[in-house]
């Protein structure tokens, strides 16, 4: 019979494989089956029976929706090269309560219920965007039409005509709009009437020039100096 030598204290147990039939290839390599009693080490021994170990764990896997902070604790982890990890999670919309109160804060001027409940807050702050959209256009028109009123008012209490006062201005090259004008005209009536004597005067002066007093300049010939 064939004899194996002592085993090692300290040495594991030898790997025992046979062919496909034999119980043996089913074991892990370093175990020992129960029926190894039979094979004996020399005359009389035994081979000694090694405990056999748990399976060793598999470290858990992160989950996709954990903390980046925690998974990058982890020695070996991919996040402690790649530092956009964050950026692969999945994020989500803005908070339902921060929503609502966007809603409301547009909403803090409505009168009643309005203010306060979102479902009415809701139409009333997009019913309020419509027509801030649509007034737009509209509101440039009226405060056009505003300020030309203001100022054709305060234009005729000099004897100016609001068309003559503009013109005028223009070609004394007084670059000031209309809102100016209006502004001059409610709270700076003395600088007003300046500005109105002055397109008043250049008025006078291009009636002149294009009179002539008389006088034909030389090298034109104007068809209003010779057939008055």
């Amino acid at each position: 019979m064939a004899t194996f030598p002592p085993p090692h204290p300290t040495a594991p147990a030898p790997e025992m494989r046979g062919c496909g039939r034999c119980a043996l290839s089913l074991l892990r390599p370093g175990t020992v089956p129960q029926f190894a009693s039979r094979v004996s080490a020399g005359k009389g021994r035994e081979l000694p029976r090694v405990a056999r170990s748990p399976p060793a764990r598999r470290p858990p896997h992160p989950h996709p929706t954990s903390s980046a902070a925690s998974f990058a604790k982890q020695p070996g982890s991919l996040a402690m090269v790649f530092l956009t990890l964050s950026l692969w999670l999945r994020t989500r919309v803005t908070d339902r309560f921060w929503r609502k109160q966007l809603i409301l804060k547009h909403a803090l001027h409505f009168r009643g219920r309005k203010n306060r409940c979102y479902s009415l807050a809701y139409r009333a702050v997009r019913r309020a965007f419509v027509y801030a959209t649509k007034a737009r256009y509209l509101k440039k028109r009226d405060m056009r039409t505003l300020w030309e009123t203001r100022i054709e008012a305060a234009s005729l209490e000099h004897g100016v005509k609001y068309h003559n006062f503009i013109s005028g201005l223009y070609k004394c090259q007084v670059e000031l709009n209309r809102k100016s004008l209006a502004d001059l005209a409610i709270y700076e009536p003395k600088t007003f009437k300046s500005l109105a004597a002055l397109a008043k005067r250049r008025g006078e002066e291009g009636l002149l020039a294009v009179q002539g007093e008389g006088k034909e300049p030389e090298g034109i010939f104007s068809r209003l100096l010779k057939h008055p």
